[in-house]
């Protein structure tokens, strides 16, 4: 059996190569290698198909955590919409009431999702440090890692009371709209 190149710490010699005739400059390379060393055993691999395979479990794991965090904002956003239907159906005789008042639109859309909008900030106000502690701590496992910044949280929180007011508002404007007298007819 060929052993190394016993006079080199390293069991690797890097060469950089430009990507011109690779298979030609791959021949010239073992060529060499051979007058130099004839009973060591030349093997070459090149690094980027190393670090697509180093790498491979990670870019696996990122697309099993986005699927499973797409699920997750499905399902949350599936609950946020049936509590609004039940909050809004318990409030129907409320609504009908402050409508016959002379309340306008707007003020009962802010009555009837204020608590909603405050539970989601609530949420987002545990959630999102709780989440930047990981995050850091995850990406603190890697050699060269990112920091991130304040804004990437701020443009999460956004997203997310964006995402529970679209959830709520089909809901609450279908209730709002309703005429008084059909609400409270049955009341």
């Amino acid at each position: 059996m060929k052993e190394r190149v016993p006079f080199i710490e390293t069991p690797y010699i890097s060469i950089r190569l430009t990507g011109e005739g690779e298979d030609s400059v791959l021949a010239e390379i073992r060529q060499l290698y051979h007058e130099y060393f004839p009973t060591s055993l030349f093997s070459y691999f090149f690094l980027n198909d190393l670090n697509t395979f180093l790498y491979k479990s990670d870019r696996n794991f990122g697309w099993i955590f986005a699927g499973a965090a797409l699920l997750a904002v499905f399902v949350a956003c599936l609950g946020l919409w049936i509590v609004t239907l039940f909050s809004t159906l318990s409030r129907l005789k409320e609504v009908g009431i402050r409508k016959v008042l002379g309340a306008n639109k707007s003020s009962l859309f802010f009555v009837l999702t204020k608590e909603l909008m405050l539970l989601t900030v609530l949420a987002s106000i545990i959630g999102i440090p709780v989440s930047a502690v990981l995050m850091e701590g995850w990406l603190e496992t890697y050699a060269f890692h990112i920091s991130l910044s304040w804004w990437i949280y701020a443009v999460t929180f956004v997203l997310l009371l964006m995402i529970a007011f679209l959830t709520v508002f089909q809901q609450v404007w279908r209730i709002i709209r309703l005429k008084p007298m059909r609400i409270l007819k049955y009341e």
